[in-house]
């Protein structure tokens, strides 16, 4: 990339392990914030997904942090 930040990590959370966790909430919550997650699958287990397309500096790593913790129920 030219000048820009780079994501070079993708993480999953495991559903199963927070099972009063709906991805549908967790969604619409996090969009409002800016962001957008997908449902994914890791081997057997349920996750959500978090991806990176364009440009990525600290302070959107920053904003994405709060927001998931603001938002999260487990």
């Amino acid at each position: 990339m030219m000048g820009g930040c780079r994501a070079r990590k993708l993480a999953a959370e495991d559903r199963e392990a927070a099972p009063c966790h709906g991805h549908a909430s967790f969604y619409e919550d996090l969009k409002q914030e800016g962001f957008v997650i997908y449902p994914g699958k890791v081997s057997e287990v349920d996750t959500f997904r978090i991806g990176t397309i364009g440009e990525v500096c600290p302070d959107d790593v920053d904003r994405l942090a709060d927001a998931v913790v603001a938002h999260r129920r487990w």
